[in-house]
């Protein structure tokens, strides 16, 4: 698989011996989206979406009046912010992306 629109790659199909490779625009490895053109956007918005679903796989657990606050952090800590913040460490913001996800305060 071949990740690029370089002219170079001009081809959908790349050949190895017998093995065929596909072009394709992104792909996901190792748990984080890489795309052609290292969209790091599109990377967050995939956290987000994940994120968001493993909260509101857990919205039954979260609401329950009968589990302790404590032990509500304590599942948000170890089950939902993991998910968001898994790769954070590799991104790298534009001001564009910082403005978008309120990373970025004015000062006043």
């Amino acid at each position: 698989m071949i990740c690029g629109t370089k002219k170079k790659y001009v081809e959908n199909v790349f050949k190895v011996k017998h093995m065929t490779f596909e072009r394709v625009n992104c792909f996901v490895y190792l748990g984080t989206l890489i795309t052609a053109d290292n969209n790091i956007s599109a990377e967050i918005n995939n956290r987000i979406t994940l994120a968001n679903r493993s909260y509101f796989g857990l919205v039954n657990i979260l609401k329950d009046k009968n589990i302790n606050r404590k032990y509500k952090v304590i599942i948000y800590k170890r089950l939902i912010k993991p998910v968001l913040m898994y790769g954070v460490e590799t991104w790298v913001l534009g001001k564009i992306d910082e403005l978008r996800h309120g990373v970025l305060r004015e000062k006043y």
